[in-house]
């Protein structure tokens, strides 16, 4: 009976759609729930199958889809900050199953993929240098064990298989030195290609050396023209803050190699002459300190003056005359007590 029943409802959906000059859509969900699931894919060719067409409501869907698409693609790039690989390609995932069909989703998964590899080399090429290592203590454990032995047969002499995973090894680390290079990793390049190197000597080759050397200097040169910005960065803002003390610091830092420039000659004569000005008006204010009697601030002041302007002979003949000054008065004030 029931079967019965199932078979003349089927019939009738077929009349109606036969009557109809529009095809009946059978949908689990309406457009609004899927939008608010953010199925955008399900709810654009839900639109696309009514006629006619809502154009207001397929804009509105494709605007909030792109919206969710940049939400989920910063997520995305933070999860690879994190090394989330897993969690980052459950929402690429996600968004491939419910993004409109033109999204490209290439670049995010593209970008996952680098990332978790990069990862991957680090840790292999740290796993190489470490067995490297070991290897290196199991030749001479061996070599050791034939020098006891000298005269006897070693039933269990290793030296075969050892040299033969040296080799490997030694094969390994040179690939590792080389991806190591494209991705600019001149550390690591340097660290696999000497061990590799280390381990055999036939795969010395003056290319990579060269090009380890070269970006090895690049990233030093890098790191000094960052520090000298920084520097200067500091030596400005102590200037503008009359912080001495810093001024001093950061201008005796600049003075030297390897730090040079048209900017830095301008930073530095910039601090000079805020130095010699200053210096000038110290001078002046215990000058008519020392003529009021007032030694002890004077010298304070002169002392000052002096250190930022240290070249200047006539503070220091100032601050020495001054100095004497006050320690004869201590004399006396200490005889006075008495």
């Amino acid at each position: 009976m029931r079967r019965l029943y199932f078979t003349i409802i089927l019939f009738m959906i077929a009349n109606a759609a036969g009557c109809s000059n529009h095809p009946i859509h059978i949908w689990h969900m309406n457009t609004q729930d899927l939008i608010q699931e953010h199925n955008f894919k399900k709810a654009i060719a839900q639109v696309r199958a009514e006629k006619p067409i809502n154009q207001v409501l397929l804009n509105d869907i494709h605007t909030k889809a792109k919206q969710y698409f940049k939400l989920k693609s910063q997520l995305i790039n933070e999860l690879v900050i994190q090394k989330e690989w897993g969690q980052a390609r459950e929402v690429l995932r996600h968004l491939s199953e419910t993004q409109p069909l033109h999204t490209s989703i290439v670049d995010l998964e593209y970008i996952i993929n680098q990332a978790q590899r990069e990862e991957e080399r680090l840790l292999n090429t740290s796993l190489h240098l470490l067995e490297s290592d070991v290897l290196a203590y199991k030749l001479k454990r061996q070599a050791f064990t034939d020098r006891v032995h000298h005269n006897r047969f070693n039933w269990f002499d290793h030296t075969s298989s050892l040299e033969e995973r040296k080799t490997q090894l030694a094969e390994r680390l040179l690939q590792l030195s080389t991806q190591a290079l494209i991705v600019k990793d001149y550390t690591n390049a340097q660290l696999a290609y000497e061990k590799a190197i280390k381990l055999n000597k036939q795969l010395s080759h003056g290319e990579i050396k060269k090009a380890i050397n070269t970006g090895l200097s690049s990233i030093n040169e890098k790191t000094i023209l960052m520090r000298q910005q920084a520097l200067i960065s500091q030596l400005t803002y102590a200037i503008s803050s009359l912080n001495f003390n810093h001024l001093l610091k950061v201008e005796n830092i600049l003075s030297h190699e390897p730090f040079h420039g048209e900017k830095v000659e301008n930073a530095l004569e910039q601090a000079h002459n805020l130095r010699h000005e200053y210096a000038q008006s110290l001078d002046k204010n215990a000058a008519k300190l020392y003529r009021k009697g007032d030694i002890l601030k004077s010298v304070e002041q002169w002392l000052m003056a002096a250190k930022l302007d240290p070249d200047n002979i006539n503070i220091q003949e100032k601050l020495l005359r001054a100095q004497k000054v006050l320690r004869k008065l201590e004399k006396l004030s200490a005889t006075a007590d008495k």
